[in-house]
Order: structure tokens, then sequence, then C-alpha cells
């Protein structure tokens, strides 16, 4: 393989941090390390800088070998394809520092506790390998013997939701521990916190956020009848920043008229209008106060309206014509144009939207295991 120009800069730049790789005269070194291994996996000069990175004798001076042993093991025993070694090594270098022995006793760990099958064990490693460190076994333990205490899950329920939120094994125990006395203390019951944690970004929250954020939610809706299964069935709730995010959204009601009772009836109807983003909240608000000249507090259709994405379907629809707003928002873009016959307008006030690729306009606190989760954009 003809070493790229970016490799041997970066491998200039780490000569000079490590000296036992000056005693390597560079035109020699595809011969010590099998580049080749790698490209036979498909790794891009990309990635194979950030593996070198964190695992630099992996690369260098181990002539390729850990590579292969995981290749072989990944592909023969679970299945994997040249992408998802890729996905996984390039998220987690470090594990290249594991013998086949040791991913293989993980694998039998979590067979045996939590039931999970080779395609369970194949998705953690390509998802969420972080979580196999030198540790693992027994952080597993602990974590399960924490929700068992706390809200008696059984291994196959534990098993259930750490297949679906491996990150849970990198939040802090305490922090874990704290939330789910919070959770006790606001009278959600063991049924409510299992529910919860089907979707449990949540624990990973600080006491003091935790206890701001609920201040809110019951400061606007009093009754434990009512916010329990509110946030039950919308756990998102939770996971907004109790300042930036919900305390924002809060305001900008306030700011149009609405008491804290008309703000508690709009998030027990429309929850979803506080799991927007706050600049969404802003925008459709500015649009149907000063644009349309609409009190949305005297409005029938309000809150109803806001429950549309603003880009796409409020302002281009409501710019063209001024039916009645619930008729036009719920018609399919395709019965819209064709009852208005306005398919250029219509395209045109679309290309209005900001430049960039149009995402749903939630509000997400990310955290770290988002960013491992969805991390590296060089995973093709």
């Amino acid at each position: 393989m003809q070493i790229s120009r970016q490799i041997f800069c970066y491998y200039s730049v780490l000569a000079k941090k490590f000296p036992k790789l000056a005693t390597l005269k560079f035109e020699n070194v595809d011969k010590v390390v099998a580049f080749d291994t790698y490209q036979k996996y498909g790794f891009n000069d990309h990635q194979l800088r950030r593996i070198m990175k964190q695992r630099l004798n992996s690369v260098l001076l181990d002539k390729g070998q850990n590579i292969v042993n995981l290749g072989e093991l990944l592909q023969k025993d679970f299945g994997f394809n040249d992408r998802e070694i890729r996905q996984c090594v390039v998220k987690y270098p470090q594990i290249l520092s594991y013998n086949n022995e040791q991913i293989t006793y993980w694998f039998k760990l979590l067979q045996d506790k939590l039931q999970y099958s080779k395609e369970d064990f194949k998705q953690l490693l390509t998802v969420f390998p972080y979580m196999f460190i030198p540790s693992f076994e027994s952080n597993l333990v602990e974590l399960y013997k924490l929700f068992n205490n706390y809200v008696g899950l059984d291994y196959k329920q534990f098993g259930e939701i750490l297949l679906k939120s491996p990150f849970i094994l990198e939040i802090q125990q305490e922090r874990i521990r704290g939330a789910l006395k919070q959770l006790y203390s606001y009278n959600f019951t063991t049924k409510d916190i299992v529910s919860l944690l089907q979707t449990p970004e949540w624990l990973d929250i600080r006491t003091s956020y935790f206890k701001t954020q609920m201040n809110h939610i019951i400061n606007l809706v009093v009754d434990p009848n009512e916010y329990v299964p509110l946030i039950v069935n919308n756990p998102q709730l939770l996971f907004l920043d109790p300042h930036s995010m919900m305390g924002s959204k809060i305001n900008i009601f306030r700011e149009f008229g609405f008491s804290d009772t008309q703000i508690g009836q709009i998030l027990k109807s429309y929850p979803e209008l506080f799991i927007r983003s706050v600049a969404t909240l802003k925008l459709k608000f500015k649009f149907f106060e000063n644009y349309l000249k609409i009190k949305c507090i005297d409005h029938p259709d309000f809150p109803a309206m806001f429950n549309y994405d603003y880009w796409r379907v409020i302002r281009p629809r409501l710019i063209i014509t001024n039916d009645p707003i619930l008729e036009v928002l719920n018609l399919s873009e395709q019965e819209f144009i064709a009852k208005y016959n306005c398919e250029e307008q219509y395209k045109k006030l679309l290309d209005d939207q900001p430049n960039k690729t149009h995402k749903k306009e939630v509000d997400i606190w990310q955290r770290s295991f988002h960013r491992k989760i969805y991390s590296y954009g060089i995973l093709q």
C-alpha cells in the first residue's frame, strides 16, 4: 500500500512525541507497519490517524497483527462485515488492545447473565464499544444491583434496557441513585420509574438541575395524578435544561400573556411544544402575532396550530392563503399544492428556510454519550 502524504505528516508529528518511533526510518515504516492490513478492511487516512492517536502500537509497532486477530474473531464468530469492524475500531481504538479471549469472555458473560445473543453483542460493539473497559464486568454487576435494589429489575429487564441504552454504564452510579430517589420523592411508583427507564438519559442529570426541572413542571401542573403520567408518557421533559430550555419556553409563553395555569394546560395537552426548540417557539409566536396579527392567547386553534413544522408547513401555507388555519395545516403537501394551485410559490417559500439540512426541531440536551454514539462522521 502506498502511504499517503497525510499519514506521513501525521507520523512525523507522532515521532517527535514518542522516542521509540524516532528509531524507525519512515521509508521503512511500510515494511514494519501492516498498513495494507488496515486497507483490507477499508480504513482511510482519516480513520488511521484517529487510531494512531489512541493506539499507536497497534498501527506502527505491532505490524497490524491486532487488527488481523480482531477482524478474524468478529467476522468468524459474530458475523461482522468490514464496515462494522471499522465502526467499532474507529469509535474505540482501545478495543485493539484486548485479546480474543477477553472479548469472547465478555460475550459469554453477557450471554449467561443477560441472555444476549451474538447479534446483541454485535450491536453493543458497533453502537457503543466504549463500555468494554477493564472494569466492564464489575461495572455491569454493580449497576444491575443498583437497579435491582431500587426498582426490582431482574437480569432480563436490565439487559433489555442496557441493549437499548448502553451508555448507562458510563453514568456515575451516585447520580443514578440520586435520580431514582428524587422520582420516589415526587410520588412516582416503581412501575412509573421502570417505564421511564426505557428512555434513561435523564439519569445523567445532576440533582440540582433535576430538582429545578421538576419544580418547573409542578408549578405548572400541581397534581401528581396529572404530572406523573405526563412525564411517564413524555420522558424527554426530564431531559430539558431547566434554565436555557424549559425556563426559557415558560418565559416566552408569559411574554405573550399566558398565565401559569394556562401554560400548565398547554403542557398537558401539547407537551411536544416544550420539547421543540426555544428558537422554533419564538419564530411561531412572532409569525402569528407580528406577521399575521393573530392574538394567540385568544385564537381557537391555539395551541394546535403550533404543532406543525414552522419552515415547511406553517410559514409557507399561511403566507399563501388566509383560509382557516387548521384546515390548511392539516393538508398533505400534495393536497395543499393541488387545492391552491401554488406549486411554484410554495417551493419558493420552502427555499427561504435557513441554509442547513432540515432536522426535526427538538431540544436535546447533548451529553458525552450522545456524541460517542453518533461520533466522528468518518465511519463510512
